[in-house]
């Protein structure tokens, strides 16, 4: 019997199979999995209509809250445009009709059905020449018509002229071709490196001190930072400067109360306000050190404040009539008179005063006296109009920011968990900034030098290792941690000389490397969502997953970087990679049949086998090769069963072997580390021995870890483990360069037509 192949849809240059969701460009293969593919199917199944969002709320999130959908929607919209090399501003596929949906613009063909046999992979299309058809030598027929002499005797110079002078031509240039695309593209592994290292050198930390860091405050040619440094030690905390490239730290002050500190734009001073239990103080100070300008005295409330664009005045915030309402005020510079700017309505309180490049724009924070809501607001300073930006159900964290050009402005909000936000200065919808991560706090922006500085706020999630043979298993000691993100999943090397572990120090979760010891960190991979490394046997590969949160897929990596290559990819969930000992499989875990199992792959070639049939995850050999352990799921606290490598029944290892994650456990040849609960609820490193099958206490743990991994002696056991929330000042390098595409063309499109596609209420 015969199947129809008809499902197959062509436009520009990609093919897209909607049966088997998979999308082609020029030939290749793109992923594109989830609900970014089902839109682009609604999408080319509709071409020149429009597709409202309530249409794809319905098809693709029928069971979540409108705020849901929208943050969703907009998600799986920039990963289609960016499979499709699209622009929401200039688009060639997906054109956006505001407030309504979408509309595919682009010519859709469908591919003509093909009858292929059962199990027969169809055939590419032919393409003919419209004067000279081939003959068609697919017919099922046992004859063939006869052929002309022409066609099939002597050579002739038609003949010659059709075939060998375009072979020929092929011949010549082909190679000629591709060295030039050589030179100019460069070598493809070379460009994945400089990739890895512009996306390393995109965030960076200023501050790397374990004292929190606040509040940063660019100087006028972007090149210094102004912040707050809080510490307990005596006469520490303060105000300091630092270079961006520079190591030393200049302190200022050393009073505990100062906050809010603010970069004069035409003059090597830096004003801050001093907050104590009764009074809230504005100075002064020169950005070299020195003595203190005080500015004036004020009772206590918020310390924000901002210079004007010509530095003759600052902009504070002041007490108001009627009683329990803050408005905001100037103080003069050159002769100390404060008069008031803006008074809000009764019972709220205005504070984050940030003057526009131009001086014609003053945005701030207009909230209730009880606290939330809090709007971001605009005035108009020379008509005195007042619009809102953003009406919100949260807190706004920081004063707002202006971009250089006085477009849009840069905010941060514990909206959806702390995050940034950038929104046009004439209005419409915000939108988040990508790679900041959360929660993050008082954005500050250069006038000069395109960089975004931040307050990261962290409880760090650092690496430890400890040694469970000695007699001292309280002397942990920190293994890998950064001053920003989280570092978790450490592996070691078979060879013991080299870790490897999983990072989102530089925005996203990455793989990376380090020695054996924590130092020399190297990211390996910029591919967004990875995890879970497992070293090859001979330490000179690395296994993970990609996108674990969506359809997971496994790749390798060399430790010493290059291009990772994908070894299962489809539209199954395929996650937590293992090796086994000889080399030549790779275990990994999938839904492929139904339900989560172990499966294992060869590194040369051929289809997945499944391995466990009853439920299985996060799969691990043995040291001796001959038994498989795995965890019965990926759910808290879950059984280890195993399975003899040779074949055999699926087994519960101990009914008292109950690890808190899938991850917290480790076999080491003649029995098993794992975490488990103590009596009086607190983790416990505890050790399964495989001669009595008795459980032994080994250590009380501060916290619960999610990863444990043991070294190739023995000696040492990694995990993960959170210390004391730390603030620290971020930097990202080409701030307005790296906006992703969909919310550099929101903002674009704002200020290029606000009339029409950007909301201002007045």
């Amino acid at each position: 019997m015969g199947n129809e192949v008809s499902d197959r849809v062509r436009f520009g240059p990609y093919e897209a199979d909607l049966h088997t969701h998979e999308l082609w460009k020029h030939g290749l293969r793109i992923k594109l999995v989830g609900q970014p593919f089902e839109i682009l199917a609604v999408m080319v199944s509709r071409p020149g209509e429009l597709v409202t969002r309530e249409e794809l709320r319905t098809k693709l999130w029928p069971g979540d809250t409108f705020v849901d959908f929208n943050h969703g929607l907009n998600a799986a919209m920039n990963k289609l445009r960016d499979a499709l090399s699209d622009s929401a501003d200039d688009p060639r596929y997906i054109e956006t009709l505001p407030r309504r949906g979408y509309r595919f613009v682009a010519p859709v063909e469908r591919v003509a059905a093909i009858t292929v046999a059962s199990g027969v992979q169809p055939s590419p299309p032919s393409f003919s020449n419209d004067s000279q058809s081939e003959p068609d030598l697919s017919s099922d027929s046992d004859t063939l018509s006869p052929l002309s002499l022409r066609d099939c005797g002597v050579p002739s110079k038609n003949l010659f002229r059709r075939f060998w002078i375009p072979a020929f031509i092929v011949l010549i240039f082909i190679p000629l071709a591709v060295l030039v695309v050589f030179h100019l593209l460069g070598d493809p592994v070379e460009r994945a490196r400089k990739l890895q290292a512009e996306t390393q050198q995109r965030f960076v930390p200023l501050t790397n001190i374990s004292d929190a860091t606040r509040e940063p405050a660019f100087s006028p040619d972007g090149v210094r930072v102004a912040f707050i440094r809080q510490s307990d030690q005596p006469r520490v905390s303060g105000l300091y400067v630092k270079g961006i490239v520079e190591n030393n730290m200049l302190q200022l002050t050393n009073d505990p109360g100062d906050c809010c500190p603010v970069w004069s734009p035409n003059r090597d001073l830096i004003a801050f306000s001093r907050i104590s239990a009764d009074a809230r103080t504005v100075y002064t100070v020169s950005s070299s050190g020195g003595a203190l300008q005080k500015l004036i005295t004020l009772p206590p409330n918020r310390g924000e404040l901002d210079w004007t664009p010509d530095g003759s005045q600052l902009a504070f915030t002041s007490e108001a009539l009627p009683k329990g309402t803050s408005g905001l005020s100037l103080i003069s510079i050159s002769d100390l008179t404060a008069r008031p700017l803006i008074t809000p309505p009764a019972s709220h309180t205005d504070w984050g005063p940030a003057f526009s490049p131009d001086g014609k724009r003053i945005a701030f924070v207009r909230g209730q006296a009880g606290g939330v809501p809090e709007d971001l607001v605009v005035m108009d300073i020379a008509t005195g109009v007042i619009y809102t930006l953003v009406q919100q159900e949260s807190f706004i964290l920081g004063s707002p920011a202006w971009t250089p050009d006085g477009e849009s402005l840069v905010f941060a909000s514990n909206r959806e968990g702390s995050r940034l936000w950038i929104i046009s200065a004439n209005g419409g919808e915000p939108a988040q900034l990508e790679g900041t991560g959360e929660p993050v706090w008082h954005p500050a922006i250069a006038r000069v030098g395109d960089r975004l500085a931040y307050q990261k706020v962290t409880n760090p999630l650092n690496i430890w290792e400890v040694d469970p043979t000695s007699k001292n298993t309280q002397a942990a000691k920190v293994l890998v941690s950064s001053t920003a993100g989280t570092n978790v999943g450490a592996q070691f090397s078979p060879d013991g000389k080299k870790l490897a572990f999983m990072s989102d120090r530089n925005g996203s979760m990455e793989i990376w490397t380090s020695n054996r010891d924590g130092s020399n960190p190297i990211q390996l991979t910029t591919v967004h969502l990875a995890g879970t490394p497992r070293w090859s046997p001979d330490s000179k590969t690395i296994a993970f997953d990609v996108g674990w949160r969506e359809h997971g897929a496994i790749f390798i990596v060399r430790p010493d970087g290059g291009v990772p290559q994908p070894i299962v990819q489809d539209g199954n969930n395929n996650v937590v990679p293992s090796w086994s000992r000889d080399g030549r499989w790779i275990y990994f875990t999938s839904d492929r049949s139904g339900s989560m199992q172990v499966w294992k792959t060869p590194l040369d070639g051929g289809p997945p086998v499944q391995v466990t049939t009853q439920g299985g995850f996060a799969p691990m050999e043995s040291r001796d090769g001959k038994t498989l352990y795995f965890a019965k799921n990926g759910m808290p606290s879950p059984e280890i069963w195993q399975i003899p490598i040779a074949g055999g029944p699926e087994t519960r290892v101990s009914p008292i072997l109950r690890p808190g994650t899938w991850a917290s456990w480790a076999e080491v040849g003649h029995g098993i580390y794992f975490i488990q609960q103590g009596p009086a609820g607190t983790p416990v490193l505890s050790f399964l021995d495989f001669s009595d099958h008795r459980i032994h206490s080994v250590s009380a743990m501060e916290r619960f870890p999610f990863w444990l991994a043991v070294s190739p002696d023995g000696k040492a056991l990694a995990f993960d483990m959170t210390s004391r929330e730390e603030s620290h000042i971020m930097i990202e390098n080409g701030f307005t360069k790296s906006l992703g595409s969909s919310t550099a063309q929101i903002i674009k499109r704002c200020w290029k037509r606000p009339e029409t596609l950007c909301s201002v209420s007045p």
